[in-house]
């Protein structure tokens, strides 16, 4: 994936707009409508308010010959415009929080509806989409409540505006113009700032994210032993400070020219409004207009600056939700990074065909796979053997679909995995990875999330833990299986009840993440990557036993580099720099003396007795 600009066209900006807007409103329409309901009734009621106060002022400036019935009136009209528009802007504060809520739950689960459907690792593997998603996940709840808000805010200004603009008509028509030509140079530079806003986002999002790794670092129990035996601990301080201080150059930058020129706009409005109460108070003492009128004309000059301000602060903010609203919209629009395939995996009667395999992880990238073709017969097990980087881990990533093939297929039962939905082909697989998950839950669930379909059965929870040979660590545990596996949370959120978790050892979490894939008890291919290299030597001999008697007539792809575990598979496979170099079974391949048989007997070496000179 490669970086693209945000586009600034009007159209593009008005169609992310819309879209923001509706969103919205299916988040939540009720929140929605009261929202719009409360605006417009806010927008009518300050003018209401000064209306009757000029009223007010009037007849009090009759003295005795004032009518009593009309003051009164006027009095309480004017108390109730303003209260009215008190209390409106009271439930708008409530409606903007919940409407808040709906609209982030509603992103929320669309944004990441949208990652789990990805069927590979294209996406999640690529840090320009990190960055995307980042700025997507803080826009999507953030733009449709500001495009929202700018809405309402422009509708209660223009009201605002255009009610207060025929009032000051009445006292000094050429005073409205002059007040409108002012708002342009404001408007202006506002727009100018919220480009230069979605820029400073825009850089600072990958140092974020960086900041965020180094602190991952810093208190992350997986990497406190090698931060503290290496002192290194300050190092990541430091690195995650510099990526703060260059984030904040950045938006200290970006706030000394919003000053600059928010002050400016300051300045403007306070001599325009200075001039212009300066000639109405000179008309009021020629008698020209009555004391109501000066009232009317100061609530209308401070309404109209008011409500410009606000509109053009508001423009800026709601361009830069706009443009940073479209990440959004581009993470939503991504297309599938994989075929979907419509056809349903069937249960594994035939085999497993690699056909002429090519396979790099980017365009002009190196070839990771060249030409690679071979099969595992149904019910048979098949190793794969190679240095580091000789292509075995990106096998397994193409059979589970993680990615595609550049060129050749790989058959299942002879259809090519495209034509098969993803969901059912990992149905029929079960795996270990090399580098496999600790989750930070119970004991039971971090076994159960092997087979969602029976996460809540504990004999089925413990026959795989038993297979793996971690039933017995489990069940000496406080609560058995019920236990926190974890040192950053504890066992219940209740804070009488709180009860720290306990941490595993790296071979005990590796068998618990063997004892996840042997969950799938059921499925039609066994794939293990590296499953005991963890282990001290007595618990992978057991491992391996029970293994071979759980592998009996299941199809299995076998790798690791402990050549002596893989004796006994049907077939090996030899894989160097992303050729098949040799196959066989392990009596045929020590015959042939090739890279196998030397790699089988240097590590046997380690095992014979040291000889002396």
């Amino acid at each position: 994936m490669t970086r693209t600009a945000i586009r600034t066209s009007p159209v593009a900006m008005l169609a992310a707009g819309w879209s923001a807007v509706v969103l919205g409103w299916r988040a939540s329409a009720l929140c929605s409508a009261g929202r719009l309901g409360l605006t417009l009734v806010g927008a009518a009621s300050a003018p209401v308010a000064a209306w009757y106060g000029k009223l007010l002022v009037d007849e009090l400036a009759l003295g005795r010959s004032g009518n009593v019935a009309h003051v009164v009136f006027y009095a309480v009209a004017a108390a109730v415009a303003a209260a009215v528009g008190l209390l409106g802007q009271q439930l708008t504060i409530y409606l903007v929080a919940r409407h808040n809520s709906a609209i982030t739950l509603r992103t929320e689960s669309d944004l990441f509806e949208k990652v789990c459907g990805f069927v590979g690792l294209r996406y999640i593997e690529d840090p320009t989409f990190q960055d995307r998603l980042m700025v997507a996940e803080s826009a999507a709840s953030h733009g449709p409540n500001s495009i929202t808000d700018f809405a309402e805010g422009s509708t209660r200004a223009v009201i605002s505006i255009l009610s207060f603009l025929g009032m000051v008509a009445l006292v000094w028509p050429a005073l409205a113009v002059v007040l409108l030509v002012a708002a342009i140079p404001g408007l202006a530079a506002e727009i100018m700032l919220a480009n230069r806003q979605v820029v400073a986002t825009l850089a600072i999002s990958p140092l974020q994210r960086r900041r965020m790794f180094y602190r991952m670092l810093l208190v992350s129990e997986q990497a406190a032993k090698e931060v503290r035996l290496f002192g290194i601990g300050r190092h990541f301080r430091g690195l995650q400070l510099d990526a703060l201080r260059r984030s904040q150059d950045v938006q200290l930058a970006l706030a000394s020219r919003t000053a600059i020129v928010q002050a400016g706009l300051s300045l403007l409005g306070a001599a325009i409004s200075g001039v212009a109460v300066a000639i109405v108070a000179l008309r009021v003492v020629r008698g020209e207009l009555t004391p109501g009128d000066v009232l009317l004309f100061m609530s209308a000059v401070a309404a109209v600056q008011g409500s410009l301000s606000d509109l053009v602060a508001r423009i800026g903010a709601v361009v830069e939700a706009v443009k940073t609203f479209q990440r959004y919209l581009e993470v939503m629009a991504l297309p599938a990074d994989s075929a979907s395939g419509e056809l349903v995996a069937p249960d594994l009667s035939h085999s497993v065909r690699f056909e002429d395999v090519w396979f790099r992880y980017q365009p002009d990238g190196p070839w990771v796979l060249r030409g690679v073709s071979f099969e595992i017969a149904a019910g048979s097990s098949v190793a794969i053997v190679g240095v580091n980087g000789a292509g075995k881990s990106t096998l397994i990533k193409l059979l589970c679909r993680f990615y595609e093939p550049e060129r050749g297929r790989i058959r299942w039962d002879g259809v090519d995995l495209r034509q098969i939905s993803p969901e059912s082909l990992r149905l029929r697989l079960a795996a270990t990875f090399q580098d496999f998950m600790s989750y930070d839950l119970p004991a039971r669930d971090n076994i159960g999330l092997g087979d969602l379909s029976r996460r809540d059965d504990l004999t089925a929870i413990r026959t795989a833990a038993a297979r793996a040979g971690i039933d017995d660590a489990i069940s000496v545990l406080p609560r058995g299986y019920d236990t926190m596996l974890s040192r950053i949370f504890f066992a219940d959120d209740d804070e009488d009840t709180q009860e720290p978790g306990v941490s595993f050892s790296g071979g005990q979490w590796q068998r618990l993440a063997l004892a996840r894939s042997l969950m799938r008890d059921r499925a039609s291919l066994l794939i293990l990557d590296e499953p005991s290299s963890g282990l001290d030597a007595e618990a992978e001999h057991r491992i391996h036993q029970t293994l071979t008697e759980f592998r009996t007539g299941r199809t299995s792809l076998l790798i690791s580099h402990r050549l002596g575990t893989l004796r006994y598979a049907d077939q090996i496979v030899v894989l160097d720099g992303g050729l098949i170099t040799e196959r066989g079974d392990h009596d045929e391949l020590m015959a042939k003396a090739g890279v196998y048989a030397r790699l089988f007997t240097l590590q046997g070496q380690g095992y014979q007795p040291a000889t002396l000179a």
